[in-house]
């Protein structure tokens, strides 16, 4: 699971560094729509948060990876809104979207209600739990590590102190309820149905991963679009033919904004446009690879990934290292569709 080593990498250099960025920063889209927004230094390691508020009560979409930063997303909230919150989306399965719930369960009374596609019960009991164990074990390395350094500069004060933290932190984490939807749709589920704001809940099949839910907002012409088309988008758990026949779905709806998971909100449809021809360029390339008898070793090596770098990187090193990371497994995950699609046949 690339994605799972690479953000745990890249998670575990935080733990004990020093960083002086807000959890979140605050972004009004409307008088009814809120986004607790990641700093863009951070923006690959947990999602966006967002917050729909209604006649009916508030509603979030999904859950930081960070408790920390969760609990203070939740004291916000409760200070900025004199509403309850009456139920939480989740977007996919990925922890960065899930591992609060119970943070936000155990701060607002009125929450009862966890909604997701049909398939995320499952997914969190096996692949997000899977992902809770293998933090809780590059956090155990981080701290063994850390008391080494402090065996040999006992005197560090500073180091022990983010040790003891860190340990607080980590009996959290094992500690945590992995909380399931109890509200689950296949294809489309609309909450708020017959209200003046009415929440479209899509799903169109199998994309970013197994069950992704796209959040469509009719009366503001709003998508909360998950993962699915992020600035950098994680292939590692796609499926992109799929994948395309979902975004070209999305391309249907009438939007003029997106809300990604992880990024700066979107105007129009670009972001969308640039996802999609690289959906068809990874998947048409994998066919050919295959009509011509390729290997997939021999494809991945064949394959020019930098083809979509301008189109979705800045100058930022941050960005040019997760393209990197990210972009090659379009095409693997293509090539392996692909192949599976022609036995199948």
């Amino acid at each position: 699971m690339k994605i799972i080593i690479y953000l745990i990498m890249f998670s575990c250099t935080c733990i004990f560094a020093k960083d002086n960025l807000p959890p979140f920063e605050w972004q009004k889209i409307n008088d009814n729509v809120y986004v607790a927004l990641k700093p863009q230094p951070h923006r690959f390691i947990d999602s966006n948060v967002v917050i729909i508020d209604t006649k009916q009560g508030l509603t979030l979409v999904d859950a930081y990876d960070n408790f920390e930063n969760a609990q203070i997303l939740a004291n916000e909230i409760k200070t900025r809104f004199n509403k309850p919150v009456i139920r939480v989306i989740n977007t996919h399965w990925h922890s960065d979207h899930t591992l609060s719930n119970d943070i936000y369960k155990q701060n607002f009374s009125n929450l009862n209600t966890f909604v997701g596609h049909e398939s995320l019960p499952n997914l969190i009991d096996t692949k997000t739990k899977e992902q809770l164990n293998e933090k809780i074990s590059s956090w155990e390395t981080a701290i063994s590590k850390a008391n080494k350094k402090l065996e040999q500069s006992p005197d560090n004060i500073e180091l022990e102190k983010k040790i003891n933290k860190t340990k607080q932190r980590l009996e959290k984490l094992k500690n945590i309820s992995l909380i399931k939807p109890n509200v689950v749709f296949k294809d489309k589920l609309i909450l708020n149905e017959g209200t003046e704001y009415e929440i479209h809940l899509l799903n169109f099949g199998r994309a970013h991963t197994q069950g992704d839910t796209t959040i469509y907002l009719p009366h503001e012409k709003i998508i909360i679009s998950g993962d699915l088309f992020d600035q950098i988008p994680f292939a590692g758990h796609g499926f992109p033919k799929e994948w395309l026949y979902t975004l070209q779905q999305i391309n249907q709806l009438d939007f003029k904004l997106v809300i990604p998971g992880h990024g700066e909100i979107q105007q129009g449809k670009t972001q969308l446009e640039k996802v999609i021809a690289l959906l068809e360029y990874s998947i048409t390339s994998a066919q050919s690879a295959l009509k011509d008898n390729l290997s997939e070793e021999e494809f991945l090596k064949s394959v020019d990934i930098n083809e979509f770098r301008e189109a979705l990187t800045t100058e930022e090193s941050l960005s040019q290292r997760v393209y990197d990371h990210f972009i090659k497994d379009f095409f693997q995950r293509a090539y392996q569709q692909e192949k599976e699609s022609i036995k199948s046949k």
